[in-house]
């Protein structure tokens, strides 16, 4: 109709349409380049206006093909603005952004901005959507995401994630037995618990209605492999290591394979078989309430147990990598009179802030030679700050990025 349509516009704006025309056929056939190259010339003429809209979906849709987002989210903001009530458009757009935000050369602050474009454009087709509970969970999910890009979690993370639960409640009106969105709320809940927990409260609430929401997955899909797995690895942060263990086999008798569940079993079995391995993941819980002395206490005390040969257990080393670094953290911090990340400084004598840095810059040798191997993480770690100008903070470094590529 629309080839017939063209044609008896004369022959001006037949040829334009057969520009487009070939150049979606060049998309369907898998020629990209001359795709774009055909649609961008017919779009570039005034003759074929009426199906301007058409033509840039197709454009913005072979965009997000050869891994463009930023060009097809522009492409998608033209959408929209021709057809501001079309939900579709916004959703398109945000998947545009959402792309665009995966890219790990990303600063925070760039990711943050992008996140925002993708909740604000879920937003909008929220109130357009015909399907309103798949809409919530979409929204949801972006809302997660904006709330941390990376850990440790951020201290502003609680508001978005509050967000998303209260979208993800009210899809689950809609259909109470809906599994996936339940998977979802845990999954949410679960990291609230660890927002909550950095403003120093109690993070308990949180933890149990992540662990109701797997299991009422569970009842619904009692082989739900990512619900056992999910139950499993909170179960195992929380010290509660047998009932971790008995999800997490569980969790790889309904999926073989899944390389990540098999460490976190192997991870939980061996803390498990040792005497500190429980005191050592809720030392990690002090930790992250910012009580650093508290965590200092507990981890000073956990690494005077550690023999060599449990420093040896390649199930352990992670765990252990990651106590010998958060001293590091907070020696570096007590070196400046710091407490905590947010403690206001007290005076120190330049003895002990020397002592202090030594002691630092020894865990963060012991970290490295255990496989903690994060440069990025130390370079960006505030609690860090007070090494850089130790003369010993750039070999420090070098030694990290040296074992980083060595994969040691």
């Amino acid at each position: 109709v629309r080839m017939t349509n063209a044609w008896s516009g004369g022959p001006a704006v037949a040829r334009q349409f057969q520009v487009a025309f070939d150049a979606v056929y060049e998309a369907q056939a898998g020629r990209t380049g001359e795709a774009l190259r055909g649609l961008t010339l017919a779009l570039e003429q005034e003759a074929i206006e009426p199906l301007w809209t058409d033509l840039i979906v197709q454009r913005a849709r072979i965009q997000m093909s050869i891994d463009r987002p930023q060009q097809a989210a522009e492409d998608w903001g033209r959408v929209v603005q021709a057809r501001p009530r079309w939900a579709y458009g916004y959703e398109m757009r945000a998947w545009s952004w959402n792309s665009c935000a995966s890219r790990a050369v990303l600063d925070d602050e760039e990711f943050r901005r992008l996140m925002d474009l993708v909740i604000e454009d879920l937003s909008q087709a929220l109130e357009l959507a015909s399907d309103r509970p798949l809409a919530l969970k979409r929204r949801a999910r972006a809302l997660e995401r904006r709330a941390w890009k990376e850990w440790p979690l951020p201290r502003d993370a609680r508001p978005f994630l509050e967000r998303a639960i209260e979208d993800l409640d009210e899809a689950l009106k809609a259909d109470p037995r809906d599994a996936d969105a339940l998977a979802e709320r845990g999954y949410t809940r679960a990291q609230l618990g660890k927002a909550i927990e950095r403003h120093r409260e109690d993070p308990t609430p949180a933890w149990d209605a992540a662990l109701a929401d797997y299991g009422a997955v569970l009842r619904i899909d009692p082989g739900n492999s990512y619900a056992l797995y999910a139950r499993g690895r909170l179960l195992a942060a929380l010290g509660r290591f047998d009932e971790a263990i008995r999800d997490l086999e569980s969790c790889l008798a309904a999926g073989p394979g899944n390389e990540i569940a098999e460490q976190e079993l192997a991870s939980a079995r061996a803390l498990r078989d040792v005497p500190w391995g429980r005191d050592l993941v809720l030392a990690d819980h002090t930790n992250d309430r910012y009580d650093y002395q508290g965590g200092r206490a507990a981890y000073e005390r956990i690494l005077a147990q550690v023999t060599p040969e449990q420093e040896r257990i390649p199930e352990l080393r992670d765990s252990l990598a990651s106590a010998h670094y958060d001293l590091a953290c907070t020696y570096s911090l007590l070196a400046v009179g710091k407490d905590g990340p947010q403690a206001s400084p007290r005076p120190v004598t330049e003895v002990e802030a020397a002592e202090w840095r030594d002691r630092a810059f020894e865990r963060l040798r012991s970290a490295v030679a255990l496989g903690w191997h994060s440069v990025d993480h130390a370079l960006k770690d505030r609690d860090l700050v007070p090494l850089h100008d130790d003369p010993r903070w750039q070999g420090a470094i070098e030694e990290l990025k040296k074992a980083a590529a060595e994969g040691k």
